[in-house]
């Protein structure tokens, strides 16, 4: 997040370098692979997580609240153990839903990331990617349940 400029966005400098930790913790930098802090990875990932803001904000404060309380340092001056006990046992599962699908979404658009996977960097369409066959057996009990749903009115 070295080249960001955060001040025109919702979340002040201090909470976006704690959400880049956040998004490093969650995919480390591995060989050729991008962290999730990187900054082409880390910017749409921002800029989407603004959409839940309060949200972001909200486990943000937790994590710093409880990380001043138990251990007496921020967040970012913890040791990577307790950094990540701290994730474990603070963060709020929606914030972690809303975080991590933000992130893993940006990191996978990724061109070098798609490049590493052996996948094409482009869209989808109109070429589409090959698919393998799968086996349809294996929604035949999904099948034989019948429908448990109620039409809507017509």
């Amino acid at each position: 997040m070295s080249e960001m400029i955060t001040s025109d966005g919702v979340f002040s400098r201090e909470e976006a370098k704690l959400l880049s930790r956040l998004a490093e913790l969650m995919i480390p930098a591995q060989n050729d692979m991008p962290s999730g802090a990187d900054d082409l990875v880390f910017g749409p990932a921002l800029e989407a997580l603004e959409t839940q803001a309060e949200l972001v904000k909200k486990g943000l404060r937790a994590l710093n609240q409880s990380s001043d309380t138990s251990v007496g340092e921020s967040f970012l001056e913890l040791s990577l153990a307790d950094q990540l006990q701290q994730c474990e046992t603070v963060l709020d599962p929606s914030f972690k839903a809303v975080f991590q699908t933000q992130v893993a979404s940006s990191y996978y658009q990724d061109e070098r990331v798609m490049a590493a996977i052996g996948i094409p960097p482009r869209a989808p369409f109109p070429e589409g990617y090959q698919i393998d066959e799968t086996d349809w057996s294996v929604v035949e009990p999904v099948r034989a349940r019948g429908a448990i749903f109620r039409n809507a009115p017509e």
